[in-house]
């Protein structure tokens, strides 16, 4: 291509009063131009314009060429003063073509690269004055670049329109840069250095997000709405999500250098709390800083479809952030809580140092879970799942119940055993006995509360974890009614053998019956154990009789007995097994209806077998028998039933459980909730 061009420069220049020496000419020119063969390119359109300055169609383009060629070869003012006359002779064009305006704009564009180039290169000092000059001259050039940048879009050319304002931004975002690598003063104190790289920060912050962010999303904006989709319109795109991120890393940078600084000191106690409080009140606006930007990357990246690694990024950091936000205060809690009690202290200042002390860092328990929920939202929005967030359901969940164990023990503890102050005045005693009732309901009322916040918390996702069950143990052991879960569970009821049998020696009319009163019959008063056989389903049973005068004596055995008992069944029996074994005859009878055995189970056998499904009823039935001794020395009967009933029952079961807590296992006294430090039930714990 270079020989064609060569060729074409030599042939315009042997008959250049040839009418198409122009056209030749200005061919060589632009094969030049595509071989960025820049020193031909500008012989070329120098003499183009020397020797055709009259051709309106070609002379801008000339110029422009001849401009463009110059800066390519580092000639920045011959440049500009090329690109110019382009300029001023598209101007007295009347009528310009649409070529003309293409090179016209191309040249604006040109000037403000230069501009833009030379701002670039001014470098940044640590020295005071010499800062400061070259603030000037750097922010000088910006405004000129700019100024030619935004020159270039009122020509109304798509594709030099998308370019200019794309090239504003990165207009904006170098010169930002630019501050950013100034130089430091080695010699400078910490907290120089801190001031200096806040200022920094901020003012990248400005340059990135209110001047260079705002040009790229209208570039976007523009792309959308006259549906261009050039590379200057996707390099715009891409510059919605990396602003605000890098803009926001530079803010988490000066909490990285302030945490490091002040975790020299190993403290303890409120020494160790105002330390952290202290480091917290300078980094939490370099935090909210950094979450507010992290943010913007994320609207943006939503609004626009940019998810992209900048996107990713600023997702992860910001719910380590907002979490690290949350975890401060809650460490600044635990702090508090833990910090040993005076050992002067009797019980009853004990109490009221704790009580306090709730008080006091109520404050931080909610920043430290208003910045967990935060976290959560946030994720919530943007469909973030990562550790920070599963941490910080557990930590509003576990912040949350020992806020409301601690309140909860301080209850117990003035109900059970109220640590009166040393007094021995009855009355005062009775009126501090009743500060402690009033106390006590005031603190059990705030532990429910709290234990019923967590479980609505966790009903939105915003909690998890074991203190979630445990919340929710402690709220079923209060109100199983208000918080167990019906269930329909099989229950087995047994009745054999027991002192609640009531017997009579006569017989009176509708003995049997369910309403007779046998108030006036006696308790069975004699029961022996008596091994009876493997098959009998109680293996440990018992005969009962009733002897006269409580004597064993055989004189006083009756012969004859009425035995009665009442059962209750609030469901009907789904299950029932009845047995019965008699030293002697008997007749059994079931709500006033003789019964009578099942035949072919009773053969040979003193041991009878009833089938009683479906013969009873719900709610109460009685049991009677009719017994009569063999002789003097063999007597007694040994009834056993064992009934298994659909029972409704509220049963435990925490949120998210598959299954249901058996009602021993959260049981007061068998369920182990987590010690919580100063706040025990045992005063020696305490301490």
């Amino acid at each position: 291509m270079k020989e064609s061009a060569a060729t074409f420069e030599k042939m315009a220049y042997l008959y250049i009063d040839s009418p198409d020496a122009p056209d030749v000419l200005f061919k060589a020119g632009e094969i030049y131009g595509l071989l960025k063969d820049w020193e031909s390119v500008s012989r070329v359109n120098q003499t183009f314009a020397r020797k055709f300055g009259n051709d309106a169609d070609r002379i801008i383009q000339a110029l422009c060429m001849n401009g463009i060629a110059l800066y390519m070869q580092n000639n920045e003012s011959e440049a500009i003063v090329q690109l110019e006359k382009a300029i001023v002779t598209f101007s007295k064009i009347k009528d310009p073509s649409t070529v003309n305006m293409f090179y016209t704009a191309r040249a604006v564009f040109t000037i403000g690269e230069i501009y833009h180039s030379q701002m670039d290169r001014v470098a940044l000092s640590s020295q005071g004055n010499n800062y400061k000059k070259q603030l000037t001259q750097k922010s000088e050039l910006l405004n000129k670049a700019l100024s030619s940048y935004t020159r270039v879009i009122k020509f109304n050319l798509s594709e030099w329109t998308t370019r200019a304002i794309s090239q504003i931004g990165q207009l904006y975002e170098d010169f930002a840069l630019g501050i950013f690598k100034q130089q430091r003063n080695p010699s400078s104190t910490f907290e120089q250095q801190l001031a200096l790289e806040l200022g920094i920060a901020q003012a990248v912050e400005q340059m990135f997000i209110d001047k260079a962010l705002y040009y790229h999303e209208q570039n976007v904006k523009l792309g959308i709405k006259e549906n261009i989709n050039d590379k200057y319109v996707q390099l715009s795109k891409k510059k919605l999500t990396y602003l605000p991120y890098i803009a926001a890393e530079n803010y988490l940078s000066l909490v990285e250098i302030t945490k490091k600084t002040t975790a020299s000191q190993s403290l303890e106690g409120f020494a160790s709390i105002a330390k952290t409080l202290q480091t917290l009140q300078k980094i939490a606006p370099f935090q909210e800083k950094a979450i507010e930007l992290h943010l913007k990357c994320l609207e943006l990246g939503s609004t626009y479809q940019q998810i992209d690694d900048f996107y990713n990024k600023a997702a992860s950091s910001i719910t380590k952030t907002s979490f690290y936000v949350g975890e401060t205060y809650s460490n600044v809690v635990t702090i508090a809580r833990n910090a040993p009690i005076p050992e002067k202290f009797n019980p009853y200042e004990r109490f009221v140092y704790r009580t306090k002390l709730l008080k006091q860092i109520e404050g931080y328990e909610d920043q430290a879970v208003t910045n967990f929920l935060k976290t959560i939202k946030i994720a919530e929005a943007y469909k973030i799942n990562d550790q920070s967030v599963t941490d910080s359901k557990t930590r509003i969940a576990q912040l949350l119940f020992n806020k409301g164990r601690c309140y909860d023990i301080l209850s117990i503890i003035a109900f059970s055993s109220p640590p009166y102050p040393d007094i021995t005045d009855h009355a005062q005693m009775q009126e501090y006995k009743e500060q402690f009732d009033e106390i006590g309901s005031k603190f059990k009322n705030q532990a429910m509360e709290i234990y019923k916040s967590i479980l609505n918390l966790s009903s939105q996702n915003y909690v998890l974890g074991e203190y979630v069950t445990h919340s929710y143990v402690r709220l079923f052991q209060i109100f199983p009614e208000d918080f167990g879960v019906s269930s329909d569970v099989k229950v087995e009821s047994m009745f054999s053998t027991d002192s609640t049998w009531r017997c009579s020696i006569d017989s009176l009319a509708l003995w049997t019956d369910i309403d007779f009163p046998d108030s006036a019959w006696h308790s069975v008063n004699w029961i022996k154990p008596l091994k009876i056989g493997k098959n009998y389903p109680d293996s440990n049973a018992l005969l009962m009789w009733y002897l006269d005068k409580n004597s064993d004596s055989l004189k006083t055995v009756n012969k004859r007995l009425f035995f009665r008992k009442i059962i209750n069944f609030p469901e009907l029996p789904q299950q029932v097994s009845f047995q019965m074994y008699s030293r002697g005859k008997y007749s059994f009878y079931l709500n006033g209806v003789f019964t009578a055995p099942d035949s072919i189970a009773n053969k040979g056998s003193d041991k009878s077998r009833y089938d009683l499904l479906g013969k009873f009823r719900k709610g109460y039935n009685t049991l009677a028998i009719e017994a009569t001794t063999f002789n003097d020395s063999t007597f007694g009967i040994c009834p056993f039933l064992s009934v298994i009933s659909a029972r409704s029952m509220k049963l435990p079961k925490p949120p998210g459980a598959a299954s249901f807590i058996s009602l021993e296992d959260v049981r007061d006294g068998v369920y182990v909730f987590p010690e919580i430090f100063n706040f025990s039930l045992t005063e020696g714990k305490n301490k």
